[in-house]
């Protein structure tokens, strides 16, 4: 059994594409909820847009965390490209 589903670059994609689709759902439906003037349209897009912000604030910082600990910058914890504690 391979490692865990949440690494790599199918799963950074995976999430991009979802955050993607959320700002297009939040666009569209802000939109279509401010020409028919119904705030239950603009309520589901203000909704889609704060989980497309969500995964985008809780994504990047383990991504910027992923790139220090390759780098060898660990903090403490045992380096994975130097193989020694620091």
């Amino acid at each position: 059994m391979k490692g865990p589903a949440f690494k790599g670059p199918a799963f950074d994609h995976g999430l991009r594409r979802t955050e993607y689709t959320l700002f297009l759902a939040a666009t569209l439906l802000g939109a279509a909820g401010a020409f028919s003037d119904t705030l239950w349209l603009l309520g589901i897009g203000a909704w889609a847009l704060i989980a497309a912000d969500l995964i985008d604030m809780i994504h990047q910082p383990l991504k910027a965390r992923a790139a220090r600990v390759r780098r060898g910058r660990c903090g403490g914890r045992l380096c994975v490209r130097q193989g020694r504690s620091r």
